[in-house]
């Protein structure tokens, strides 16, 4: 794959086929803890000792106070209530180098995917509530208000210094995950480990190859049903998959369901003839950002997209369960329940 670009909603479900090997340690060894709002899941197949293990784990906690929108003392968290409070129409805050590029970054892929990855999307995240037990169907006017809020061609960062307008609350959910796998995987790797499996709440990233040899199996998570069941399975090796689906976090009210991928055009979650995106690429921040900009793009423009970029391949799963892969993804996808057809535009 070419030219690698950092980022960018999500969360996706996968089943991991593990198989065991002969070499010490005759298992996996799997470690978990919760941080970024899911279980995070480390599992190797080198020993590594116990203090190590602790020491990537208090690397991820590290990251999730410095993104996190939810905990008001991050740098991502001070802005918010900087600008919420603001007393003028404009607001500048300077940032750490980490967070300035992962900022610049998300900017970066907001004007590669022409707004449908969005960090200025905060103030319509909180109004929905989707994944809190605050979910609503906000009214039109309360949309209506914030909708200026959500331009993120107004966020202007200088150096470290971002400037932005009084009441934009930015959201790195989207990449922050793919990220934290990202630098979990170079700490590992700087410890001597490179093959395992990184699984943070579904972001997948698989270091190297199987112990013997062989590629890892991962599978994709049927839209329909419930978790644990597969429509295909991807043969991977150093590489990082995320799925963005209207399955993963929604709410349901009068007979209709309404999904946490949101249009920041409309104000509403993404209305498309799309069940499923699932991203293929180096890089956990890219698989990550890419998903949900795809899923918001739609079959069309998302597969001319996805064509038309070399470091990364993509699989769009539709309502009417078709399957439509992008040209690279070739022998290495395999599917597995004939209840859905392959495609092709």
């Amino acid at each position: 794959m070419g030219k690698t670009f950092f980022w960018i909603t999500k969360i996706f479900i996968i089943v991991l086929l593990f198989t065991q090997c002969s070499q010490t340690p005759s298992e996996p060894l799997r470690y978990e803890r919760f941080a970024l709002g899911t279980v995070c899941q480390i599992t190797l197949y080198d020993r590594i000792p116990d203090e190590k293990v602790d020491a990537a784990f208090s690397e991820l906690d590290r990251i999730e106070h410095l993104l996190s929108r939810h905990i008001e003392t991050t740098e991502i968290g001070r802005f918010n209530t900087l600008s919420r409070e603001a007393e003028s129409s404009e607001v500048s805050f300077v940032f750490s180098d980490e967070a300035a590029e992962l900022i610049n970054a998300a900017l970066d892929y907001a004007g590669q995917t022409g707004g449908r990855f969005n960090p200025a999307i905060g103030p319509l995240v909180d109004l929905w509530g989707i994944g809190t037990e605050n979910a609503r169907v906000p009214g039109q006017d309360e949309i209506d208000r914030v909708l200026p809020l959500l331009d993120w061609t107004k966020l202007k960062m200088e150096g470290n210094e971002l400037t932005a307008p009084a009441g934009t609350s930015l959201d790195l959910g989207g990449i922050a995950k793919g990220y934290a796998a990202d630098r979990i995987s170079a700490f590992l790797q700087d410890e001597g480990i490179d093959r395992g499996i990184i699984n943070f709440g579904g972001n997948v990233l698989v270091m190297g190859g199987k112990p013997d040899g062989s590629l890892w199996k991962i599978g994709l998570q049927n839209p329909r049903t419930e978790r644990g069941d597969y429509v295909g399975v991807l043969s991977l090796k150093a590489m990082a998959m995320v799925t963005s689906g209207n399955y993963e976090r929604f709410f349901e009210q009068d007979g209709k369901r309404y999904h946490h991928i949101l249009d920041s055009d409309t104000g509403y979650p993404v209305d498309n003839n799309l069940a499923a995106v699932t991203i293929v690429t180096p890089l956990s921040a890219n698989a990550d950002a890419l998903s949900t900009s795809l899923y918001a793009m739609g079959l069309e423009e998302g597969m001319a997209f996805a064509e038309s970029h070399d470091y990364f391949e993509a699989i769009f799963i539709t309502k009417d369960d078709l399957i439509y892969p992008s040209s690279g993804v070739g022998k290495s996808f395999r599917l597995t329940d004939q209840d859905f057809t392959p495609s092709n535009l």
